[in-house]
């Protein structure tokens, strides 16, 4: 059976979903990358989302990244894998700097101890439709970041639905 097909030559296919024997064979792709344009330094303070405003992809739908609060709305309930890279443009810190991945406010993977250069994460995260996912500067003193897409990213794919 193939469920919501409507096609035609002038039609642009956004929800295809193939079944054979009760098996969903081809699914929708939900991954995001988000960096930032600043192209410059950014001091932060502990509690404050890192401020990744610059979609470089967003799949199926790009407005489930939202570049002015900086989070990633989860479309679909599911088991996800998040990654993140950030310069740090700081001197190396003498005491525990900690980023962290929060989802509704709420903490789920931290990384980090003392920094100098790149800070990053990878974690795998069950999500439900519309918990909100962002990466925070968790802990530690103010630092400076330098917030460009070729340096910094968050990043997230859809691994299993659930």
């Amino acid at each position: 059976n193939i469920k919501d097909m409507n096609l035609s030559l002038n039609n642009k296919i956004t929800n295809l979903e193939i079944i054979v024997n009760e098996t969903q064979i081809s699914p929708i792709n939900y991954l995001f990358k988000a960096s930032s344009n600043f192209n410059s330094n950014k001091v932060y303070s502990a509690g404050n989302t890192i401020e990744f405003n610059s979609i470089t992809f967003c799949y199926p739908l790009q407005s489930s990244f939202n570049i002015i609060n900086f989070s990633y709305t989860i479309p679909k309930n599911g088991i996800y894998q998040f990654s993140y890279n950030i310069y740090l443009n700081s001197p190396p810190t003498t005491s525990n700097t900690r980023m962290a991945f929060y989802k509704n406010g709420i903490k789920m993977m931290i990384s980090g101890s003392y920094a100098s250069n790149i800070e990053s994460c990878t974690t795998l995260e069950e999500c439900n439709e519309n918990d909100l996912i962002d990466v925070r500067y968790q802990i530690g003193p103010n630092i400076t970041l330098f917030m460009a897409t070729d340096v910094c990213s968050f990043c997230g794919v859809l691994l299993k639905e659930v």
